[in-house]
């Protein structure tokens, strides 16, 4: 019996770990590219181009097809 509890108290320990490491994973480190204008920052992630504002907010992505897009940049 006590072989039992041994392996059902690893279990659970390994159950709680693969939760904390979901609870504290950092954010996305894939932004590619980045570039910068005066209120925007647009940037490549998975494949597609993003906006957002300077500030901070929400990113909107503005390309959305099955290539891969790249090399985001401003008009002057």
């Amino acid at each position: 019996m006590t072989a039992i509890k041994k392996v059902i108290q690893a279990l659970c320990i390994l159950s709680l770990l693969l939760i904390f490491e979901g609870t504290f994973a950092q954010g996305t480190r894939l932004l590619r590219q980045p570039a910068i204008s005066a209120s925007q920052i647009a940037f490549e992630y998975g494949g597609d181009i993003w906006v957002t504002s300077k500030s901070g907010g929400e990113a909107k992505r503005i390309t959305s097809t099955d290539a891969v897009e790249g090399n985001p940049h401003f008009s002057p």
